[in-house]
């Protein structure tokens, strides 16, 4: 029987829930403030503790901190009203399981309750919890994929190997092609939903088949629904679902986005029933939604359920120290898929790579590495097979027309020769539109025998 920790100045709301945990089987104790919850803490150690946030003299934050140094174990649930969410948020930072606003259905807070004690369970019987400490995972942790060097990057990794293990909602900014969906995906294989399912899904599809995707849709509820069909909420049930670019959901998307966070149910297109779901939610973003919220574009409500833990990657061209590691890692990874010879970069080129501003992140490098292995004569890359071509809608070369050498440097000297012309011959402003450096341009210019007077 699990043991539970009541902290509540409202005897109304203090009787109420400890007479429905009790009736669901719980060993609960109550008490009416935090000076009362150390008094029992000091005596015993609880599976659980359901604490208000604004008590008098000692606060909920209070509460959990003392909870989390006597008992590591113990999972802390905090019940907040609305205008103190963000206390809530942080005490989630803190240590917290989860909050809950009020008021509230008394079925949410079981469920929540039955959660934050399933996980306390698992990580029990997986020997990282033994009598009260926590001692380092015997399992090592998932981020081959994720290579780095960077003091940046370092801390983003223990945050996420700090998180991941629960099952605190996530949501991950930055930049298109900075990694957000390789952090996702080893928050999911550390957290105890590692081997059930992980889904994705691009938040920018148009609103019908976003809400399908999502919802899934019963026989006959539009043209072509011709079965049943489950969504990626149902799919994804005891498992991990990821709303990538989630700032792009229509408004009508974000509030049925937000009945399914809060109220752990989704309906399907064109049913009436209502189905529970079990789903830890990891969102991201290449926009700033604080500015949508502003704007009125994004619900706040939304907002604050979502960015329970805000993770925050910089792009590439902040982060310098990680692009010959990155690269490096590329060229073993598409050396083997190719079946090249490829070792290593030049010197003259790893200067490249390093002065390069890279608009499209680790994705661009990484692409620019596979067509440098592909086109590769050497064991050595050099400038006749690394080949920048931003990422931008201008200068992005499709993988499909990666065919010959030629026809990629053919390419890139009309783009060159236009970019030239467009700015009036003026090396500078060509060369930071390109996305090169001068000396770059340069050498680019000579190779193909360009001058001013073409």
């Amino acid at each position: 029987m699990a043991s539970i920790l009541i902290v509540e100045d409202g005897d109304s709301l203090r009787n109420t829930l400890t007479i429905r945990l009790r009736n669901n089987g719980y060993d609960v104790t109550e008490v009416r403030d935090g000076e009362e919850a150390f008094s029992v803490l000091e005596e015993k150690k609880f599976d659980l503790v359901l604490t208000d946030l604004k008590m008098k003299k000692v606060s909920g934050e209070e509460v959990l901190k003392r909870v989390k140094q006597s008992s590591p174990a113990t999972e802390v649930i905090i019940l907040t009203a609305y205008g103190t969410i963000q206390s809530a948020v942080e005490a989630m930072k803190a240590g917290a399981f989860d909050y809950i606003t009020k008021p509230f259905k008394i079925e949410e807070t079981l469920n929540i309750l039955k959660k934050a004690l399933e996980k306390r369970k698992i990580l029990i019987q997986n020997g990282s919890i033994r009598k009260g400490v926590r001692f380092e995972e015997k399992e090592k942790y998932y981020f081959e994929e994720i290579v780095y060097v960077s003091r940046e990057m370092d801390n983003i990794i223990q945050l996420i190997k700090k998180i991941a293990p629960t099952d605190i909602t996530v949501l991950i900014e930055g930049e298109s092609g900075t990694g957000k969906e390789l952090l996702v995906r080893a928050i999911h294989k550390n957290s105890w939903r590692k081997g059930r399912p992980f889904l994705t899904v691009s938040s920018g599809l148009p609103e019908t088949l976003l809400e399908s995707e999502l919802f899934g849709y019963v026989k006959g509820a539009f043209t072509g629904a011709l079965t049943d069909k489950k969504g990626l909420f149902e799919l994804a049930d005891s498992g991990t679902l990821f709303l990538d670019e989630i700032s792009d959901t229509s408004p009508a998307l974000q509030t049925r986005l937000l009945r399914a966070i809060q109220e752990k149910e989704i309906r399907r297109v064109g049913g009436e029933k209502f189905t529970q779901v079990d789903v830890r939610l990891v969102a991201a973003t290449n926009k700033s939604l604080v500015t949508l919220v502003k704007d009125g574009k994004f619900r706040e409500d939304l907002y604050y359920r979502i960015n329970v833990m805000p993770v925050y990657i910089s792009p590439l061209r902040e982060r310098k120290e990680d692009i010959i590691p990155l690269a490096k890692h590329f060229i073993e990874k598409y050396a083997e898929r190719y079946q090249k010879e490829v070792k290593g970069i030049d010197v003259e080129s790893t200067e490249e790579l390093l002065n390069y501003n890279w608009p499209g992140n680790i994705r661009e490098l990484e692409h620019t590495i596979e067509r440098g292995v592909a086109l590769a004569s050497s064991s050595i890359l050099d400038n006749t097979s690394l080949l920048f071509l931003p990422e931008d809608e201008k200068l992005w070369l499709p993988e499909t027309e990666l065919d010959t050498y030629s026809s990629l440097k053919e390419k890139e000297k009309t783009q060159i020769i236009e970019t030239l012309k467009k700015n009036k011959w003026n090396y500078t402003e060509s060369a930071e539109e390109l996305g090169i450096s001068r000396t770059t341009l340069w050498r680019r210019m000579k190779e193909y025998g360009l001058k001013e007077d073409l």
